[in-house]
């Protein structure tokens, strides 16, 4: 003996199991102190073996497991496996100790490998490099869930990513609970909550702890119960089978959770889960900021995979993706979209209604365009194009001009590149400024660089290989200025408002001198490129201390503010002013709403008061809008719920003129104040035009007028 202690197992094994699963057998022991050893255990063709060890000092009575190889050593004490204790003495042999087939049986599905692949896209299919994909075991009881990371990996140019991970189960229950980090899961509370409560279990469910707490369920059970439950103070989560035999039975169901099988609906014991429940988090570091671009929820769980899966990650909007646009065929140009609308969806425009021309979505919503405009589209892959000059028609296409240089805005572009084989893709942007170069003719040109003349000129044999566009504005043509805006946020426009015409012509560059100038076709036709678009740009500008703007584009103005009986008796309402006894009485509003290019969208009307409550008032049962003078002819727009530009072409409008004008709005006093207190009335009014690409509609007034109304008693 090399020791002072000597301690021999003999060990029986089913060699029919032991080689399926193709390990040795693990024996571990953990003395006194804690300190923990382990022998690997060969056995002959009757499958006989010994673990055999010597400690130098007395390790007390030992506890020892038995397990495969593959398997930690510290990790094995911890699992639900065959385990024995024992005394050693200076010589101490154990009987024969057999390993059945159900212990290898189970040993083989405890820690497993598992190989996880995958794409991440963007919304448009794109694939989005250099960005982490993290995949988390997520676990959930009750309202709490709990995330264990299993592995990272990095995609590459084409979004691609493995993770390889080993994954093991059958741990002590107390074990695998005290591993696990519990937070409240937002989702989930609310759908137990509102179940509860709906089912009248409880008026209000009291609110959750942000970490798992067994008093949680105080309410539902006595007060001693979860204490049963507690073991030294903690939790012993295979003692909780008992509390949901006694919650279960007066709980309601919840559909839209059940297939997340949760406790206490269902039994609960995820030590022995043997195939993990897998959510992703994926981050990506572009132009210098990290964001998170896919962030799932226990509702997105890919519950109990098997060993191999293959999954594709849809990532958000603030994802930077590769661009896999293919170009055009030819020495062409194609012009496809303005502000990401296609020309087919722009009238006047190639494969779309010809009225009105200029407008996006003819025939529906009518709108045109202000503020900046992105043109966009992608030269041929036959042209040799260098350089590009934006040109623009004032007279319906018979003369072009050069844009003038402040109406032309530069604009980046992305670009995702590797430093080398195995290296992580980064990005950045690429500024496309316009310039003026001389032209061979004289003078010079204000035009913006090519995509192509910059991949010749920047690491010509790299594109496409190592370095690649990336999505955005990657098609962005140019960026056109049509309004100025003051530091004071005074609005006024480049040029009148109207239809254009808009076209590029394109130059070579030798010699640092463009050439050749071409009027470049639209891709798979012979006719010319371009786009023709209207234009609406309002005169704009605050009023000191107001939130009310000084224009006619559009405007908003409360004319004015009456009580009226029945007799037709009317009652004014004055700025700051008090009315009262309004029983039996109807409010009626005078006010403008009125767009002098005639680009109306609609208008509202609506009180607010208390805390935080909105009367939307066009919305009460009972209201009428009507013109101020019948005689006008003016449209309201009007219909019970709302106003709107669709509205207003049923009653008359001739798209895609409607101006609005000034209006009449009655309704039941008493419905329109609910109580007695302090009213804000607010008038706003919007117009249709789509300013900087937005589809939020920026060009709106605003009009407010407060009071207090003192109810009958």
């Amino acid at each position: 003996m090399s020791g002072q202690y000597h301690l021999e197992i003999p060990v029986l094994s089913d060699l029919g199991a032991l080689r399926e699963l193709g390990q040795r057998l693990k024996v571990v022991a953990v003395d006194r102190t804690g300190g923990v050893t382990s022998r690997l255990v060969n056995v002959d063709e009757r499958g006989n073996g010994a673990a055999i060890f010597d400690f130098a000092e007395d390790p007390g009575t030992v506890t020892i497991a038995f397990g495969p190889e593959g398997i930690d050593d510290a990790e094995l004490v911890n699992m639900q496996t065959l385990t024995m204790r024992a005394r050693v003495t200076p010589t101490l042999r154990l009987p024969p100790v057999k390993i059945a087939a159900t212990f290898w049986k189970r040993w083989l599905r405890w820690c497993r490998k598992f190989v996880i692949t995958g794409r991440v896209i963007d919304e448009a299919g794109n694939p989005v490099p250099g960005a982490e994909v993290t995949a988390l075991d997520v676990d959930i009881w009750w309202w709490w869930s709990s995330k264990q990371r299993l592995g990272s990996a990095t995609t590459g140019i084409d979004g691609a990513f493995q993770i390889e991970f080993t994954w093991c189960c059958g741990l002590l229950p107390r074990v695998w609970y005290k591993r696990r980090r519990w937070q409240l899961d937002t989702t989930l509370h609310r759908s137990i909550a509102t179940a509860l409560e709906a089912a009248r279990i409880v008026r209000e469910v009291p609110p959750p702890s942000p970490n798992a707490d067994l008093s949680a369920f105080r309410w539902l059970v006595s007060d001693q119960e979860p204490s049963l439950l507690l073991r030294g103070g903690e939790v012993d989560p295979a003692r909780l089978e008992d509390l949901r035999q006694k919650i279960r039975p007066i709980l309601p169901r919840v559909p839209e959770i059940e297939p997340l099988r949760l406790w206490p609906w269902y039994a609960w014991q995820p030590w022995f889960d043997c195939s993990p429940d897998v959510i992703f988090r994926v981050r990506q570091r572009c132009d210098g900021t990290e964001e998170t671009i896919v962030d799932e929820t226990v509702l997105d769980a890919r519950w109990n995979i098997s060993t191999s899966i293959d999954v594709t990650l849809r990532a958000g909007t603030n994802a930077c993706a590769v661009d896999q646009t293919d170009e055009p065929q030819g020495d062409c140009v194609l012009v496809d979209s303005a502000c990401s609308i296609p020309l087919s969806d722009v009238g006047g425009n190639s494969g779309t209604a010809a009225q009105p021309v200029g407008y996006a979505n003819p025939g529906s919503s009518d709108q045109p365009f202000g503020g900046d405009i992105y043109l966009n589209g992608n030269f041929g892959d036959a042209t040799d194009t260098d350089f590009y000059e934006p040109e623009i028609s004032v007279d319906g296409g018979v003369t072009y001009e050069p844009l003038m240089p402040d109406e032309l805005a530069s604009f980046a572009r992305r670009v995702h590149w590797a430093s080398g084989p195995g290296s992580v893709f980064q990005s950045a942007p690429v500024l496309f400024a316009p310039a003026y170069l001389p032209h061979e003719g004289g003078g010079e040109r204000f035009v913006y660089e090519t995509r192509k003349h910059y991949q010749k000129t920047h690491d010509p044999a790299t594109w496409n290989i190592s370095r690649f566009w990336g999505t955005g504005n990657v098609n962005l043509l140019a960026l056109w200025k049509t309004r100025r805006r003051a530091s004071d946020s005074s609005t006024s426009p480049m040029r009148s408002d109207g239809t254009y015409r808009l076209r590029f012509k394109g130059y070579r560059l030798e010699g640092g001198v463009l050439k050749d100038d071409h009027d470049l076709p639209t891709c798979a036709t012979e006719s010319r490129n371009g786009i023709v678009l209207t234009i609406d740009n309002r005169v704009a500008s605050p009023i000191a201390g107001s939130i009310h703007l000084r224009t006619d584009e559009p405007i908003a103005d409360i004319l004015g503010v009456k009580i009226v009986d029945v007799s037709g008796a009317e009652t004014a309402v004055g700025v700051c002013g008090v009315v009262g006894n309004i029983e039996g009485k109807q409010l009626v509003i005078e006010f403008r709403a009125y767009d002098a290019d005639g680009h109306l969208d609609h208008y509202k009307l609506r009180l607010s008061y208390g805390d935080s409550l909105v009367r939307d008032l066009l919305a009460l049962k009972d209201a009428t809008v009507e013109p101020a003078s019948i005689a006008s002819g003016e449209i309201t727009g009007f219909s019970p719920g709302g106003s709107s530009y669709a509205t207003a072409k049923k009653q008359g409008a001739t798209s895609p003129v409607w101006t609005g004008g000034t209006f009449k709005y009655r309704v039941d006093a008493a419905l329109a104040f609910p109580e007695e207190c302090a009213y804000l009335l607010e008038l706003q009014v919007v117009k249709r035009t789509l300013v900087g690409c937005s589809s939020e509609l920026a060009d709106r007034n605003v009009a407010q007028q407060s009071f207090t109304v003192i109810r009958d008693h």
